[in-house]
């Protein structure tokens, strides 16, 4: 899944959050992840936690909670 920021700036900080809970992620552009987990059971089950960790996120940072655009 590609997620993107407003502010590039906090992207290795989100980088980081995914990589500590054990997500495989890449740098997209210079404001999207790409972010998947690779031992989810199914490619639904994937998508539902990389939502529940993006959700997570956007309570810590408001201003910028992030969007899956994929």
């Amino acid at each position: 899944m590609t997620i993107r920021l407003g502010n590039p700036r906090l992207l290795a900080e989100l980088r980081e959050h995914f990589a500590r809970s054990g997500f495989a992620v890449q740098t997209a552009g210079a404001a999207e992840l790409t972010v998947s987990l690779p031992d989810a059971p199914d490619a639904e089950q994937g998508r539902r936690e990389v939502g529940a960790h993006l959700l997570v996120w956007g309570v810590l940072h408001p201003e910028d909670p992030g969007e899956i655009v994929d």
